[in-house]
């Protein structure tokens, strides 16, 4: 009996093993698809945003005077490859279209970051409204689970791809700061 019971748990473990690799799974194409786009909006309330597509940059909207913190970004092709890299490296299948990577954390005032991404003629958008603002002691977005910080990871490279241009560094200083 034990031996029949053994030879079966060798069978399923062979089978299960053989089923996970000959699964198909659903990666990113190798190479940054010809009409890879993309938007994210982020920062404290959502204040600022930038779209690939149109080359829209704003800093703020928070401001007296709004018009005055938005400019034209258009990213060379590097820069490009470097955003797709990093989008690339999530499983956008595996996030839904409303997405909290802290659950349960709070924080005042909150962040937000939407990352619409366009390539292969399809458009996937993933929203995290009103989240906490969580940072580890070097500053970098952080979450408890895997898939949380990876969608943090890939939304912070963004913002430091964006924010370390000339056209960003252009834009006023912030008008009004959050205590």
């Amino acid at each position: 009996m034990k031996r029949a019971f053994a030879a079966l748990m060798a069978v399923l473990t062979v089978a299960a093993f053989a089923a996970a690799c000959a699964a198909p799974k659903e990666t990113a194409p190798a190479e940054m698809p010809e009409d890879f786009q993309f938007s994210l909006i982020w920062n404290t309330y959502g204040e600022s945003s930038f779209d690939s597509e149109t080359g829209k940059l704003v800093k703020t909207t928070n401001a007296t005077h709004p018009e005055d913190y938005v400019t034209e970004l258009i990213l060379d092709d590097d820069a490009r490859q470097a955003a797709w890299e990093a989008i690339a490296a999530l499983d956008l299948a595996d996030y839904p279209a409303e997405y909290n990577p802290n659950p349960g954390v709070m924080s005042t005032p909150s962040m937000t970051l939407v990352l619409t991404v366009m390539q292969n003629g399809t458009e996937q958008e993933i929203r995290c409204e009103d989240i906490a603002l969580n940072f580890d002691a070097e500053s970098n977005y952080t979450s408890k689970d895997k898939k949380g910080k990876a969608f943090l990871t890939a939304c912070q490279a963004l913002i430091r791809l964006i924010t370390a241009t000339p056209e960003w560094q252009a834009l006023p200083d912030w008008e009004f700061l959050y205590e």
